[in-house]
Parts: structure tokens; sequence; C-alpha cells
């Protein structure tokens, strides 16, 4: 894929186009199997951290101690606010903060004793019964959030209308389903009930006169 991209800029942009950042790419996929995530490799952090510590720098005289004593100040804060954190064994991954509760439903059969919420905030992303944060995946079905439950047993459950209409929005360089982008279309009125658990969260934006769905990366 990636030295297809290089291929298709040439062709569309001109030799130009081709420097050397743009060549390092078909490299790229090689440099992941040999050292692993590209966070491991990036040099980000690096020119991050240089912006940082000019910051840290307020006058001409003695810069590099202005930074070194600035360092240990953040230092023994970050450690001093450790020393008061909770253990990380003992603390709950992703979990999730149901708010703005309400009445309004739908509430399908067998939930009624459900309470119900309009927006669900875990670590990683916002679900909601509204727009732009209530499109999601679930299984080979997309669809959209209409309410969001908690049983008495304190299980999540999203309840969603899916689409009717789901097609592939492109078939090169790949199948539409490796990167989950799809061409959506008429909402069934059918409600169905899924644990949070299996709920993929994804970006609904207008194509003509259909929507086109992209699911985001949850790793």
């Amino acid at each position: 894929m990636l030295r297809l991209f290089v291929q298709h800029g040439d062709i569309l942009y001109g030799r130009e186009f081709l420097v050397y950042n743009v060549h390092s790419l078909v490299h790229l996929a090689a440099d992941v199997n040999k050292f692993g995530a590209l966070d491991n490799i990036s040099c980000f952090p690096f020119e991050s951290s240089f912006n940082k510590m000019k910051k840290l720098v307020r006058k001409g005289n003695q810069p590099l101690q202005q930074v070194v004593n600035r360092l240990l100040e953040r230092q023994t804060i970050l450690q001093e606010t450790n020393a008061h954190e909770m253990h990380p064994h003992e603390r709950k991954s992703a979990v999730s903060s149901l708010e703005r509760m309400h009445e309004e439903g739908p509430v399908p059969q067998g939930y009624s004793n459900a309470k119900q919420f309009k927006l669900c905030r875990t670590d990683s992303w916002v679900l909601s019964i509204s727009e732009p944060n209530n499109c999601v995946q679930i299984d080979q079905g997309i669809g959209r959030i209409r309410n969001i439950l908690k049983a008495s047993n304190g299980e999540i459950y999203i309840v969603q209308e899916q689409y009717k209409e789901l097609s592939c929005f492109n078939d090169y360089p790949s199948d539409c389903g490796v990167f989950g982008i799809y061409i959506v279309d008429t909402l069934s009125k059918v409600l169905t009930v899924s644990p949070l658990s299996s709920v993929l969260k994804c970006v609904c934006l207008p194509f003509k006169k259909k929507s086109v769905v992209l699911r985001l990366s949850h790793s």
C-alpha cells in the first residue's frame, strides 16, 4: 500500500513530489517488522521535547542550568503526586462514566428497569445519542445510537438503529472491509441492543445523497 501511494504520488503530483521523506515511506513497513510499533522509532517525541525545553529557559544566562533545575522540580512534583495515587493494579482500565441521565427512551422490551443516559465516556472515546458521536459498528452492521442503558447488574448496553443499505466505499487498492469504510443509507427503524464491549466507534460524513462511514482505530 505504501509503495502504491508513492507510485500514485508520482503520477498525480509529479516527480518533484518524490522527496526523501516520501521515499522513506517505502521502507516504513520493513522498519515496523524489524523494530515494532512506529511509536518505538518515532522522532516526534524528541522534536516536541526541544520545544518544551526552550520554554524552560527564561533568560540568556546559564540556559543549561535553567533546564536542569526546571526538570528536577517537575520530577519532584510528579513523584509526590504518584505517591498519593492509587496503585495501578487497583485501578479499572477503560472505566465508563455515564452522563446526562434521562427518561425519554426508547427502551426495548426487557430493559424497562434499566437507567437511561445520553452520553457514555471511556478512556478511549465518547459515545452519545446525538451527532457526531452516535455512529457505531456492531458486528457487521453500522448504526446510530438511540439510547444508552445501564442494567441493574451494572452492565452497559447500546440501543441502536442500523442502516438497511450498506455497501463498500472502495474496492481499490483493497476491499473496504480492510479499513472499515462503507457507504450507508436509510435507517431501518428497528432497535437492537448490544453490550458496550461489542461497539466500535465510527465517523459518519455526508457523501453525495448518502453517507460514508469510517471505523476509528481502537488500538
